[in-house]
């Protein structure tokens, strides 16, 4: 706010420090007041901006505890003036939340009255708990009432300790049930967002049935996929984050999908998570690889993000696989790809990402398919952009150098693309096998990426080209493939961007150099016959 502040003094009129000081001299405090100086239209601005900020804060977070409507209201307490301003904009009250477990129904209540007709967004919560049938504390009910408002919904499923016992000592009334949230018409509702951080929901999710959102187009869900929702005919985006420790998720999208319900789906994104806490060794898979094959041909862009973890959990790897393998993508054009995971130590100093079999799980290649198989049903025939995402989490800088991910990146079955970038806050080392196989042919690629981190070493200086020995074996693979084709000329760059790290003598890890590169086709290679850089 005070940047804000500073931005709108820096564009008022100048003048010179001697008559600036002359003046201040002769103007009482109050008028030198500089908050009091604000006109309201930047004022405004500053609460619109505080606004905003909270909002996309309070949105993104699992379990949100701050209601930026409180900031506004605060905000609004300064002085007679900000109270005035803040009501003249009903924006600044479109937000329709409350705390667990708390619900503040006087900020609630004052919200929906001072947003007067604008559309707006409403967080909702159900509480799960042992001893009680799920159920919603006030908000629900006081917020139903401008339903033709919605616009954008967040529904965070809650689970809570409670007992008959303790009960009383609740500021919610778990008897209440769920009745408020059913047969609900949004005419307006657009966005709508399911969170769940426990199981997986089914009978929790019924009341969505009941409601009428003709033009919902945005869906999110964590674990807690709506396949009984009323209509989904007008959804363009999905982001799904599965758990699969259970058939039902992934088994109700696919049958959503078979059955053409979700026939305008542009854009999905589906995150596989793998967390200890869903794993479940008694349940049968329930999808048979690797028929039948079910295409989307309304996807435009897929985003995929799975991880790897200390521990092998080979049933939900097999659950991903069996995902993936029984659907293909013929339009897709874009395609990003995130690898998830913590360090884990294979040999002691070197800790590695083996992400072979990970990429596995989510690309077909030939090899795992009959040899007659239809090429019409290949996976991604389209695309034109890959996005390969690689993040380490939980590294301390002393073990960086010591990281390194080994993938396997099977070019050929992209036989559309032309851009491709691999992004990695560690050392990357490509697999070459895949790329020297006589039948199969690489992509004519135009643009390669890297934008990796790696540790100083003696090889930086070795080769005139200043790629570790790892991507310049990888690199030449590809150059060599892309000549044999003949569409060596239809390459046009390599970007290279590097974080370089440094090992000192104590052991601790410094950054030497943050370059970008970027190297022409006919920088490369100076005598294509030889092959050399």
């Amino acid at each position: 706010m005070l940047s804000l502040f500073r931005h709108w003094k820096s564009r008022s009129k100048k003048t010179s420090p001697k008559s600036t000081q002359k003046k201040h001299a002769e103007e009482p405090s109050s008028i030198r007041c500089f908050v009091a100086s604000i006109p309201e239209d930047a004022l405004a601005m500053i609460f619109d901006f505080v606004f905003t900020a909270l909002c996309a804060e309070f949105d993104s977070e699992t379990s949100p505890d701050h209601p930026p409507a409180l900031s506004i209201m605060k905000l609004s307490h300064v002085n007679q003036r900000f109270r005035l301003v803040s009501l003249s904009y009903p924006h600044l009250w479109t937000h329709i939340s409350s705390t667990l477990k708390q619900p503040e129904m006087g900020l609630v209540k004052a919200c929906l009255e001072r947003s007067r007709d604008l559309p707006v967004t409403v967080h909702l919560t159900i509480y799960l708990c042992g001893a009680y049938y799920p159920f919603c504390d006030d908000v629900t009910a006081a917020a139903r009432k401008c339903a033709h408002r919605w616009r954008s919904v967040h529904i965070h499923f809650a689970y809570i300790h409670c007992t008959p016992l303790n009960a009383s000592e609740l500021s919610v009334d778990p008897t209440r049930g769920t009745e408020e949230m059913r047969d609900i018409s949004a005419p307006a509702l657009e966005y709508l967002r399911l969170i769940s951080e426990g199981s997986s929901l089914d009978e929790e999710l019924l009341f969505l049935e009941t409601w009428n959102v003709p033009r919902l187009h945005g869906l999110t869900t964590v674990h807690s996929f709506p396949s009984k929702l009323s209509s989904f005919m007008a959804i363009t985006s999905l982001d799904m984050k599965l758990g699969l420790f259970r058939t039902g998720q992934s088994n109700d999208f696919l049958d959503l999908i078979r059955s053409s319900k979700i026939p305008n789906l542009t854009d999905l994104s589906i995150t596989i998570d793998h967390d200890e806490r869903f794993w479940r060794r008694d349940i049968g898979i329930g999808i048979e690889p690797p028929y039948p094959i079910t295409p989307i041909p309304s996807i435009q862009r897929l985003r995929i993000t799975t991880s790897i973890g200390a521990h092998r959990n080979l049933y939900g790897e097999g659950r991903e696989r069996d995902l993936f393998h029984a659907l293909s993508f013929p339009n897709a054009r874009d395609l990003s790809v995130t690898f998830e995971g913590e360090h884990q130590h294979v040999r002691d100093p070197m800790p590695h990402f083996y992400l072979s079999h990970i990429a596995e799980r989510i690309f077909i290649t030939d090899d795992v398919r009959p040899a007659d198989w239809d090429p019409k049903y290949r996976q991604f025939p389209r695309v034109d952009r890959l996005v390969i995402n690689i993040s380490s989490s939980g590294l301390e800088p002393d073990k960086f150098a010591g990281e390194v991910a080994s993938f396997l990146l099977p070019l050929h079955i992209f036989p559309s693309l032309k851009d491709l970038c691999v992004r990695a806050n560690i050392p990357v080392d490509p697999y070459t096998h895949m790329l020297h196989y006589g039948r199969y042919e690489q992509p004519a690629l135009r643009h390669i990426e890297f934008d990796i981190s790696r540790v100083a070493s003696p090889f930086a200086t070795a080769s005139p080209f200043p790629l570790r020995p790892e991507h310049w074996e990888w690199f030449c693979a590809v150059a060599d493939k892309l000549m044999a084709r003949g569409v060596w000329h239809e390459f046009e760059k390599l970007t290279l961007i590097e974080r370089v790290f440094e090992t000192n003598p104590d052991g601790t890890v410094v950054t030497k150099s943050n370059v970008k590169s970027e190297f022409l086709r006919d920088m490369l290679f100076k005598d294509a016959d030889s092959g050399g850089f």
